[in-house]
């Protein structure tokens, strides 16, 4: 039976997490240059919808990794109170990495227009689900920094390195396909192409996650090298399977038709959405078996 003073500290932790939620929302709304109310409520601008979306999923998993709340302390006020300061901090630490990620993601994975301008002026919904993906994943990857991360230190350098992998990793996907995913995205605001280019950086960040977690391969915490070494393992493995994977999958799914051709020719949603759910299910079972 579950006791009621564990249940008032979870749901305290809860409460707590809504407030941390409310007040990014409320920071995101300050530092874009619009209007979150205008562009939703006035502008019905379904772009900027799916980026907060994004942006907001990216920090219920930046909050998930920073709780330490795991019934180690006593379960009463005082206990609460221990355990929300650490959470609180690490919390706001992994809140302003995301912004940090958020804008490293727009200078170097879109880098041939401004995303702003594409998701207010345009209101193109197949950026924003890529900007939303980013989020979300580097969101992932915090959360997997803040698990295993021994200090301050220790996660915010693996957090920039794994924000480089994840921008490499969009450089070499972009090469990857048979077509210009920029141009694709930009003049054609092909959705086909965002989904599918969003449900790989999501897979990859994923895979990232699991890396920042320490987790050896029986469950024991891993020192800083053999970190690393942990690291490098997943980012490479992720980056070799996801694509052949990929292939595989367009072989084993569509075998009448050429997923390329779907997603560029096309423009068939189906096709994005079918590249994108693969990924991450391939993402997830890795994550596992790796």
């Amino acid at each position: 039976m579950i006791e009621l003073g564990y249940f008032l500290y979870s749901t305290a932790f809860v409460a707590a997490a809504m407030l941390m939620l409310y007040i990014a929302k409320s920071v995101f709304d300050l530092a874009t240059p619009f209007k979150l109310k205008v562009q939703m409520t006035e502008q019905d601008n379904p772009a900027v919808g799916i980026v907060l979306c994004g942006y907001l999923l990216g920090v219920i998993a930046v909050l998930a990794g920073s709780f330490i709340g795991e019934g180690e302390g006593s379960m009463d006020l005082d206990g609460f109170l221990n355990d929300m300061g650490p959470t609180a901090f690490y919390g706001l630490l992994g809140m302003s990495l995301l912004f940090l990620a958020g804008m490293i993601n727009d200078k170097l994975i879109l880098r041939q227009f401004s995303n702003t301008g594409e998701v207010i002026n345009k209101k193109n919904v197949s950026v924003a689900v890529i900007i939303a993906a980013s989020y979300l994943g580097s969101g992932l990857i915090i959360a997997g920094s803040l698990r295993g991360g021994e200090d301050i230190l220790s996660v915010i350098v693996f957090f920039l390195i794994a924000q480089a992998a994840l921008v490499l990793f969009a450089i070499v996907y972009q090469k990857a396909t048979s077509y210009d995913d920029q141009k694709e995205l930009g003049e054609h605001k092909n959705l086909a192409c965002g989904l599918a280019f969003a449900g790989n950086l999501l897979a990859y960040s994923i895979l990232l996650m699991k890396a920042g977690t320490m987790d050896g391969p029986d469950g024991e915490v891993i020192v800083l090298l053999e970190r690393f070494q942990f690291f490098a393992y997943y980012a490479i493995s992720g980056a070799i399977l996801l694509p052949l994977l990929r292939f595989i999958n367009d072989i084993a799914f569509l075998p009448e038709a050429k997923l390329t051709v779907e997603i560029e020719r096309d423009r068939n949603i189906n096709a994005g959405l079918l590249e994108a759910s693969l990924a991450v299910g391939m993402a997830v079972v890795l994550i596992i078996t790796l």
